[in-house]
């Protein structure tokens, strides 16, 4: 998987794990995404970033290493302050 496959894997797992409808529309999903999905690897690496002590670890145990790629690189990204490299356009809409 070269990096440009896996950005555009993590930027349809962060899409995966945002709200679309509701008053919360645009916002991370309360939840978790179910665990095996690639939006649970996402969600749990911005949870992780955001708020720590709502993430579980027994899903990080679990990730296959296709998660934890997806997992590793969006941590990356935050911890960088580089959201994926994202420009103007790309749109994870």
């Amino acid at each position: 998987m070269t990096s440009d496959d896996l950005k555009l894997i993590c930027l349809e797992a962060i899409a995966a794990a945002i709200a679309k409808t509701g008053p919360r529309r645009g916002a991370l999903l309360a939840k978790c995404p179910p665990l095996g999905t690639d939006a649970a690897a996402a969600w749990q690496a911005i949870m992780f970033y955001a708020a720590p002590e709502r993430c579980g670890l027994g899903h990080q145990v679990l990730f296959t290493e296709r998660q934890e790629a997806i997992y590793r690189e969006i941590s990356a990204a935050l911890v960088s302050g580089d959201p994926l490299g994202l420009t103007a356009s790309v749109s994870i809409h």
